[in-house]
């Protein structure tokens, strides 16, 4: 499995933000499709995605990880062998978790339902 492909996407606040790009992703690597998320946007949306996992106590290959910060929309990324594939208004990254939760005060993890 090949993150390479993920790795030229483009950040759009509104139209393709880490909610999108994980779903995008998982889909690719599961075939799990998450609900349709293109008109939702904010902590609707957040609900939306959260509405499909399940908390787990540590992180596992192919789970969705929860950036939290006091009184802000949720940031998700994708663990893939070790690391954290994500995407910000910078681009993508794939990063070590203790990098990526830097500046969140918490971090969750989460797996699909099915």
């Amino acid at each position: 499995m090949s993150i390479d492909v993920y790795l030229d996407r483009k950040y759009q606040r509104l139209s393709y933000n880490c909610y999108h790009f994980v779903s995008e992703v998982l889909c690719d690597l599961t075939g799990v499709n998450l609900i349709d998320q293109k008109s939702l946007h904010g902590y609707r949306l957040f609900k939306a995605f959260a509405n499909q996992f399940v908390e787990i106590p540590k992180p596992e290959n192919l789970c969705i990880v929860i950036f939290q910060r006091p009184r802000s929309v949720p940031h998700v990324g994708l663990f893939i062998r070790g690391n954290v594939l994500h995407i910000k208004s910078s681009g993508v990254e794939y990063q070590p978790l203790h990098v990526v939760k830097i500046g969140y005060t918490s971090v969750r993890f989460a797996k699909c339902r099915n």
